[in-house]
């Protein structure tokens, strides 16, 4: 078209004459640029063309595996990207021969890792990239290691090795191992490592999860307790991994939870673990990573905001590929991107919650669920502002066995762009006004695949002029570093401060923030006494021990006034103390309390050092014990009684041995009981000098009673007469007076009336009356001496007293006398 227009106008031309030059040279040139912008446009339509089929050829086909346990099948679908539905892979399902239990596939997508449960090995298959075929391959299985039953599997983020934990012996209670395999990167043959041939020892008990940090520096391993009476205790263990031979070094971090665990997941970003666990009712940990080492700290607990969901259990966990949700078998749960806290979004909704395995696209909005009540696997799209989950048109898919794994290949191509991320994520300070506090450091990393460019760090909130910083930072920070923020605590008051530290930067979540939270207290002082209690070694009763001390010391940053110091308790005499507190101690000063045993009786002995002042917990009070005992011993050394006549002496012989170490005067003492006769001991002092052998010495005693009448016995009339006294002279005549008297009395009346009766005669006195009268008093007055009984004996206590000081001692002897 455009040659005929140039005919045609040259034509116009030779009719219009030479004056027509200008004007076709014109057409040409307009000719020519037309053919440029068509080789133009037809460039353009080549180079989208390649473009777009760059684009297409870029993009892997995504791939869905189940592990169907009971028929020793894996079922193999491919996904469609954009909807999420499931096609079942040509060949599916494959059989695995063996007992699929867990699995895992490479961050590549070319490998499925099957971890064989009752067979305790690892089978291998090659994934057709394009199909999603498995071919299984050489030489597989391949042993897990000295375990059995192993239970969980993963790779590393670069694909390079493989890790299987499993338990180490058929003892549900014994230790666990972690065993590290090369990955051959065309084959898929597995290697044990050689510089760790027999694995970890010592994980938890009975693995079932296992997550390798995203930037390959640790892994971490959930399980039970080693202890055998804790196996429900919930453990997380991290460890560092060595990053060219892959194995576990040295663990860097332990984190101790309450009851059974049940699961373990990650954000993509490594910065958080979600440990799910409980044993009546369901709990999920949500665990800190430190960017800097690696370690753990618990930063919160969900358990439904006080609402329980009990006797179902978080036994499956995944993280989508946005890092907003945490999809389990309890349903779904909002993940907040700085602290990691978890919140309900829609627990049990759907109404029936898939109670198999989950596991989310890591590159796309779905995830995916096995139906723990039939061969059934759920495909779900994720609303990625709520949460919600659909089901996608031809969902649930059906497959040869309950799912005991799924798992979903993909492995997202990103743009490098800095990630930056705060360790730890706040700092707490606790400070008395006046009292300098060191400062403390939080850590900025970069996680990110770029640069990260900060323009600007502050401090800001309601407080933020109690808190200073100064950093490392600069205005730029590579992929991988980190710096260091030093934060001091200067509070103008007492009470507590907020504040945020925010660095200004170009990563997602801009700015970065922190919490600074500080506590500061009014200037008081603490009073320690220490130690808590004093015990003192067996001591003589009136002795005095060696000294101990208690130390005062004033903790705080006031003076401490001090009342007192005093002992009480039940025997504070036995017990004396010095010190040299005063009434004043000074902040961070310290005084002695010294205190000596000084027993005052045998047994034990306990008190109590109490000092009143002015700090919290007045009065300060420590405790004291003792054992007192004798210094000495004193006991008879031969007879311990003794008979004699009155006025004969009774001779007895005792010993006397001292403690060792004793020393000291020692008098010795008796006494008759009841008094009476006398006593004597020998010697009556002793002077004892202190030996580690010490010599008993003897002591005799001497008793004499009386020999006056007072001490003998009564006398006895014969014919069982009635018993007089025979105490003096006086005594022994008064009753025979007396029976006379009354003898003459009655002979006396009846006589007077014989008189009366007989004519009124004066009464006389008959001499036959006369003798019976003086023979009576003769029967009263016991005369002769053959008419009496013998003496009877009197029972005597001597008694002999040892002293030295407080310490006695007494030793008794009996004495007859008759």
């Amino acid at each position: 078209m455009i040659s005929a227009q140039c005919e045609e106008s040259g034509q116009m031309n030779a009719r219009l004459g030479t004056g027509s030059l200008d004007r076709t040279y014109k057409l040409q040139r307009v000719e020519t640029r037309l053919r440029s912008y068509h080789k133009f446009f037809a460039l353009m339509i080549a180079l989208l063309g390649v473009s777009v089929v760059a684009r297409a050829q870029s993009i892997a086909p995504q791939f869905v595996y189940t592990a169907d346990e009971s028929t020793h099948m894996i079922s193999a679908f491919q996904l469609n990207a954009t909807a999420g539905a499931l096609t079942a892979v040509v060949g599916s399902p494959f059989d695995e021969r063996l007992d699929p239990f867990a699995m895992a596939v490479d961050p590549a997508g070319k490998f499925l890792f099957v971890a064989n449960h009752s067979t305790s090995d690892v089978s291998v298959f090659l994934i057709n990239a394009t199909t999603g075929a498995l071919t299984e391959a050489q030489n597989s299985p391949f042993s897990s290691g000295k375990g059995i039953k192993p239970n969980v599997l993963t790779t590393d983020p670069g694909g390079k090795f493989l890790y299987v934990a499993n338990t180490l012996d058929s003892n549900i209670t014994s230790q666990g191992e972690v065993d590290t395999y090369a990955i051959n990167p065309v084959t898929g043959v597995l290697t044990p490592s050689t510089a760790q041939p027999n694995g970890i020892v010592q994980i938890p008990v009975n693995p079932i999860g296992l997550i390798v940090h995203p930037s390959g520096k640790w892994i971490y391993v959930s399980g039970g307790s080693y202890a055998p009476t804790d196996s429900l205790i919930q453990v997380v263990q991290g460890y560092t991994l060595d990053p060219t031979s892959g194995i576990l070094e040295s663990s860097n971090s332990t984190f101790t939870g309450s009851e059974q665990a049940w699961s373990l997941a990650g954000d993509r970003n490594g910065n958080f673990l979600f440990a799910g666990h409980g044993q009546n009712c369901a709990f999920i940990d949500t665990l800190q990573i430190s960017q800097a080492d690696g370690s753990l700290q618990l930063g919160s607990t969900w358990d439904n905001g006080g609402w329980l969901v009990c006797a179902i259990f978080p036994m499956f966990t995944t993280v989508d590929s946005a890092n907003k949700f945490l999809f389990s078998n309890l349903g779904s749960l909002f993940i907040d991107s700085t602290s990691g806290v978890l919140t309900s979004d829609q627990i049990n909704t759907p109404a029936t919650v898939p109670q198999g395995p989950w596991s989310a696209d890591p590159i796309g909005p779905f995830v995916f669920a096995g139906d723990s009540s039939g061969s059934l696997l759920h495909a779900y799209s994720i609303n990625p502002s709520t949460g919600v989950l659909t089901e996608v048109g031809g969902s649930p898919y059906t497959t040869t066995a309950m799912a005991a794994a799924i798992v979903v290949t993909g492995q997202s191509t990103q743009t490098p762009a800095p990630a930056a991320s705060f360790s730890p994520a706040g700092l707490s300070f606790s400070a008395v006004l006046g009292t300098a506090l060191a400062p403390q450091t939080i850590q900025l990393f970069n996680t990110g695949t770029a640069t990260l460019n900060i323009s600007g760090i502050s401090i800001t909130g309601a407080n933020s002029s109690d808190f200073t910083q100064v950093n490392t930072c600069g205005s730029t920070l590579v992929a991988g570093a980190n710096c260091t923020l030093t934060v001091t605590y200067s509070p103008a008051a007492a009470g507590q401060s907020v504040a945020t530290i925010s660095v200004s930067d170009d990563a997602p979540g801009n700015p970065q923030s922190a919490s600074l939270m500080g506590t500061a207290a009014a200037p008081a002082p603490t009073a320690v006494l220490n130690p808590a209690s004093l015990s003192f070694p067996q001591t003589n009763v009136g002795g005095s021990s060696a000294t101990q001390t208690f130390v005062l010391s004033n903790k705080g940053n006031a003076p401490l006034t001090i009342s007192s110091v005093t002992l009480a308790g039940p025997n504070p005499g036995d017990f004396s103390q010095t010190n040299s507190c005063g009434t004043s101690l000074n902040a961070g000063a310290q005084c002695a309390v010294t205190v000596t045993f000084q027993p005052q009786a045998v047994g034990s002995r306990t008190a109590t050092v109490t000092v009143a002042d002015n700090a919290a917990g007045s009065p300060q009070s420590g405790s004291l014990s003792g054992t007192a005992i004798n210094p000495f011993i004193v006991a008879p050394s031969g007879p311990a009684t003794a008979t004699v006549q009155p006025g004969q002496p009774a001779n007895y012989m005792m010993s006397f041995t001292p403690m060792a170490s004793f020393a000291g005067m020692v008098a010795f003492s008796c006494a008759v009981v009841p008094a009476g006769p006398s006593c004597t001991v020998s010697p009556m002092m002793v002077q004892v000098t202190a030996s580690n052998n010490p010599v008993a010495t003897p002591v005799s005693v001497t008793a004499t009673s009386p020999a006056s009448a007072g001490l003998l016995p009564a006398a006895r009339l014969v014919n069982g007469a009635k018993l007089f006294g025979m105490r003096g002279l006086a005594s022994n005549l008064i009753l025979p007076l007396v029976f006379l008297g009354l003898v003459l009395s009655v002979w006396f009346v009846i006589s007077t009336r014989r008189s009366l009766n007989a004519g009124l005669r004066s009464p006389q006195f008959s001499g036959v009356a006369l003798v019976l009268a003086i023979a009576a008093l003769c029967v009263a007055a016991s005369c002769g001496g053959s008419h009496t009984t013998q003496p009877q004996p009197t029972n005597y206590s001597v008694k002999v007293t040892a002293a030295a000081g407080a310490a006695t001692q007494t030793v008794t002897f009996s004495l007859t006398v008759q």
